[in-house]
């Protein structure tokens, strides 16, 4: 054996060893061999699917489950800040105790300060709720905005109680369901039995009609009206084919 192909055997044994060690110092130093599990990923991805090789099969459905990540939620904040827009404009803004329209003690964004959940909330955002009902102590705006938020999600939860696929609905539709949650509450939204339907059957003319034919539209003076263009302006037969 010559000098020069000695030195090729040398040389491929080195790269061997360096390639070796490289591609050892970029095994996942948080999941050792000896632990491996098959259907570990990384926490960052967020999708429980197997770190092996996956099939192509569900290498498709993986995509469209990643890629519909963004756009919905673009879309979803949109609606949100929309909705929350229209509320603080229609309960108002007030940091200390006040009556509604039907004399109920109210504070920050229309919070109900007689509902049986009211003690704990204000208690959990740091106020004395005695003290709040007497108007002695104001709420200051991280505290409304906490209790705001709470009633906004319960709002959009018992929507999505009586609204099939409330999530799918043209935004338009779901900023007024969950306005109307908000101010009308579950057991008051759910009288509007044919409003209801006519929303699951997408039909939101006659959901539209329905508002303007309710007491409800005439005892919220601007609300009612305001929501009822919102809900007529929406197309049935293109939501429908969308």
């Amino acid at each position: 054996m010559n000098k020069v192909t000695k030195g090729m055997i040398g040389m491929a044994g080195f790269l061997s060893v360096v390639a070796g060690g490289f591609l050892y110092s970029i095994q996942p130093s948080s999941k050792p061999e000896d632990t491996y599990d098959p259907n570990w990923v990384p926490p960052t991805l967020g999708i429980q699917e197997p770190a092996e090789e996956i099939p192509t099969t569900q290498m498709s459905k993986l995509e469209e489950k990643v890629q519909s990540l963004s756009k919905p939620l673009i879309r979803q904040e949109s609606y949100r800040n929309e909705l929350r827009t229209r509320l603080k404009v229609e309960e108002g803004y007030k940091p200390v105790r006040y009556f509604d329209t039907e004399k109920i003690p109210t504070i920050g964004i229309g919070f109900n300060l007689k509902r049986k959940d009211a003690p704990h909330l204000i208690q959990s955002v740091g106020a004395n709720y005695n003290e709040i009902l007497q108007g002695k102590e104001a709420l200051s705006q991280d505290q409304i905005y906490t209790l705001f938020e709470h009633d906004l999600r319960e709002a959009e939860k018992h929507a999505r109680h009586y609204i099939h696929d409330y999530d799918s609905k043209p935004d338009a539709v779901k900023v007024v369901v969950a306005d109307m949650m908000f101010n009308l509450g579950p057991r008051r939204f759910e009288g509007f039995q044919k409003f209801i339907t006519a929303i699951n059957k997408g039909d939101y003319q006659t959901a539209a009609q329905e508002m303007k034919d309710s007491k409800w539209y005439h005892q919220t003076k601007t609300r009612g009206p305001a929501l009822y263009k919102l809900m007529k302006s929406v197309d049935s037969s293109r939501s429908s084919r969308e």
